[in-house]
């Protein structure tokens, strides 16, 4: 792409060096996420949907119908522990993912799970996340990196706190 007749690279590149008490440093090199990376996210982990209830009513008890389709519309439990559960995961699962992207060019990163290895993406995402566990980041190491890889991603402040809610225990 050209702006004004000079290319254009809209990629950006950034360095996070986390201090750790024990004295070694880690600096990560992370790159900004592709235009189109959070659809496929989507794509392969879904947003769970949540149970329905019942039908919205009217005062009369009659089903409240959706002006566009006629449908009636449908009220649903967004407060079950279930649900709450499978988004959180899901969350989760999106947010290790994206991590794993913005990592995916520091030479110096390398993941011992490989996506091949698994038989899905879900199960994939959990061991990333396990190893990221198991290397020994903390919960504040873990919302440095998501908090640098958001901004250098110009990802909305809005959906930032959303990722670091669900991603963080």
């Amino acid at each position: 792409m050209k702006i004004k007749g000079i290319r254009v690279s809209a990629v950006n590149h950034g360095s996070l060096t986390l201090v750790k008490k024990s004295g070694e440093d880690i600096t990560l090199q992370f790159r900004s996420l592709p235009l189109n990376f959070t659809d496929e996210v989507n794509k392969e982990i879904p947003s769970p949907i949540p149970k329905t209830t019942d039908y919205l009513k009217d005062r009369r008890g009659r089903p409240v119908r959706d002006p566009d389709t006629g449908k009636p519309i449908m009220l649903t439990d967004e407060d079950s522990p279930e649900f709450k559960q499978s988004l959180s995961k899901a969350n989760r699962r999106q947010t290790t993912l994206m991590l794993f992207e913005a990592l995916k060019e520091d030479s110096a990163v390398e993941f011992e799970n490989k996506r091949e290895d698994f038989p899905s993406i879900s199960a994939w995402a959990d061991a990333i996340y396990e190893e990221l566990n198991t290397a020994g980041f903390s919960v504040g190491d873990l919302a440095a990196m998501i908090s640098f890889m958001m901004e250098l991603s110009n990802i909305k402040e809005e959906e930032l706190e959303e990722a670091r809610a669900d991603f963080l225990p």
